[in-house]
């Protein structure tokens, strides 16, 4: 080999070395029992509820994640801690059947529930919620490339102290985390503190379009969200019905300016307290 051909092909070796993973689809199927379990093709999906954990720890920024209908709990040994890190680059696809090529082709959402379950024993029907996840959705260091839509998120249980674990049963936006959420239905979350399906705070900007959230108990502040010292948190086509917290039945919008709330419907939302919002609650510059 010529010395020319050695300067060309060793840079092009360098470079080959240093290329990083293409970016991809992964595919999770909770009710799958074959296949490789590397989540390669909907044949090959990762499976059981910690099929979707398995999925996040490899997923790469630009990468798609397809979830088939199914329940798909943050930890397997009952561990409250845990919860579904979302990441920058990376979408969360929820509601396949299972062979869909696209997004597009999913059926209608409420047809085929992907389902993030913060009931981690199986015992919500017996009343009993102590041993819930504390948040179902953490959001640390995130942006609007991180997305998740189409999932069902229920039953968190944000009822310890320290550590947030008061508060955003559903999702916790912190420390300007803006992840993009769309198409997801937030279900009988609870919170002490406040903000049962969600908590915003230290500039974080959520955006939430075509969302639902129903039937949370904040506690104190925010039957559905508590937003304090939140940036520009949007909501897009979102409908509210039957929270319940003390201060604000809905939403609790505190120190906050920029929030916008577009085409939202509140049904049935309730403040249990004096001077109270049933709906919406603003305080201090919000």
């Amino acid at each position: 080999m010529t010395t020319f051909s050695l300067r060309i092909l060793v840079p092009c070796l360098i470079l080959l070395a240093a290329a990083p993973a293409a970016a991809g689809t992964l595919h999770v199927d909770a009710q799958l029992a074959s296949g490789l379990n590397d989540g390669s093709t909907w044949a090959d999906a990762f499976q059981g509820s910690a099929g979707l954990q398995n999925a996040l720890a490899v997923a790469v920024s630009g990468d798609d994640i397809y979830v088939a209908e199914g329940t798909y709990r943050p930890t397997e040994a009952g561990t409250r801690t845990v919860a579904f890190a979302l990441k920058n680059g990376v979408t969360l696809y929820g509601s396949f059947l299972g062979g869909e090529l696209s997004p597009a082709e999913r059926p209608p959402f409420g047809t085929a529930d992907s389902v993030l379950d913060g009931d981690l024993l199986g015992d919500d029907g017996a009343g009993m919620f102590g041993d819930n996840s504390f948040h179902l959705i953490t959001t640390v260091g995130t942006n609007a490339t991180a997305v998740i839509d189409g999932f069902v998120v229920r039953a968190g249980a944000a009822t310890s102290g320290g550590g947030n674990r008061d508060r955003g049963a559903g999702i916790l936006c912190l420390a300007n985390a803006s992840p993009t959420v769309r198409n997801c239905r937030f279900l009988d979350h609870r919170a002490t503190f406040g903000g049962a399906a969600g908590y915003v705070n230290n500039g974080a900007a959520p955006s939430f379009t075509d969302c639902t959230f129903e039937g949370g108990d904040g506690g104190s502040f925010g039957g559905a969200f508590d937003i304090a010292g939140g940036g520009p948190v949007r909501f897009e086509r979102c409908f509210f019905s039957d929270n319940t917290a003390a201060r604000a039945g809905a939403l609790e919008i505190f120190s906050t300016t920029g929030v916008v709330v577009n085409s939202c419907v509140f049904v049935d939302n309730g403040a249990t307290g004096s001077g109270g919002g049933g709906a919406i609650w603003l305080g201090t510059g919000g």
